[in-house]
């Protein structure tokens, strides 16, 4: 149990500095009204990745044991750092030589933007929700519905897949509508996928459920929701911005999963997925308050900013 324990907590680590960099990257590198576009892009790789793992790891178990999906887990991150250090070019930034001139924004000064905190708490809730999933649909379906591994992997990888799938219409929706009503509608269609677990007894509507709510709304609300991001990140830093979209999503899935347990103990898995719906529910209504005719960008202007000093020549 220890080693399990480490294991998780490194990766954990790990992830958290993969997701916030390589969106930052990826935001330095996408042009102003095009952030949709590349962002949904990134988002289908990413989509992809989570949807075909459960399954694999679902089939592997089946077929072999627990032991062999941490070994395969260990082996694809050990080709992916590799890829990465071999292919990944240096950013936009970095190549044109202004990364010295670039506002050193306080940290005070950025959680006090009002989109920052919508974005935080739509977010946390969003993954309150993923962290309850990753702990209780497992259990749910094979002690009260009898699903296989596999069954149980296919439900985990379908909201994954449809994500991906959905990138191209998402990308191309966060371009040309409001991007907070985006961020809302995606948020009740997840919230409505979440909520079929606790409301139906068959296994192929849950996995309808997963896949047309959780899957599509999440695709829409992610990546309105980065697009977001990489235009409050081009004001107030990228890197700081999406890392803490990426504690948020830490965060959330550690309540997630810690809270609902003591729901699960209390009345049931059942109203496991009914929390969470009622979190992402909070979390969408907080997000639109809290932004509500507030401008995105221009948030700096009055804010005293120091700006980096510029190297000493010679």
């Amino acid at each position: 149990m220890f080693w399990t324990i480490a294991f998780r907590a490194f990766s954990g680590i790990g992830l958290a500095l993969i997701f916030s960099l390589s969106q930052a990257y990826v935001g330095d590198s996408a042009p102003e009204g095009r952030e949709g576009r590349h962002m949904g892009a990134f988002g289908i790789f990413i989509a992809s990745g989570f949807g075909v793992e459960p399954l694999l790891a679902g089939i592997i178990r089946d077929q072999y044991d627990m032991d062999t999906v941490f070994i395969s887990m260990a082996v694809m991150f050990a080709a992916a750092s590799i890829a990465m250090a071999i292919l990944l070019p240096k950013s936009r930034r970095i190549r044109n030589g202004d990364v010295d001139a670039l506002p050193a924004v306080p940290w005070s000064t950025t959680l006090r933007h009002p989109c920052v905190q919508g974005l935080y708490l739509v977010g946390t809730s969003l993954a309150f929700a993923m962290g309850a999933s990753f702990t209780f649909v497992a259990i749910f379906l094979e002690r009260d519905m009898g699903a296989t591994a596999t069954m149980v992997g296919a439900v985990l990888a379908v909201q994954h897949v449809t994500n991906g799938a959905m990138q191209p219409i998402s990308e191309m929706l966060a371009d040309r509508f409001d991007r907070r009503m985006l961020i809302m509608g995606g948020a009740i269609l997840v919230a409505a996928g979440y909520l079929t677990p606790a409301i139906v007894d068959e296994y192929w509507v849950i996995v309808v459920g997963f896949m047309l709510g959780v899957g599509v709304g999440n695709s829409i609300a992610q990546v309105s929701t980065q697009a977001l991001q990489m235009e409050i990140g081009r004001e107030l830093g990228m890197a700081t911005v999406m890392s803490l979209q990426a504690t948020s999503f830490g965060s959330g899935v550690l309540m997630g999963s810690m809270l609902t347990g003591i729901v699960n103990v209390m009345v049931g898995t059942r109203w496991v997925f009914v929390a969470a719906t009622l979190v992402i529910l909070g979390g969408a209504l907080a997000f639109i308050l809290r932004t509500a005719g507030r401008p995105i960008t221009r948030f700096l202007a009055g804010e005293e900013v120091t700006t980096a000093p510029e190297p000493a020549s010679g």
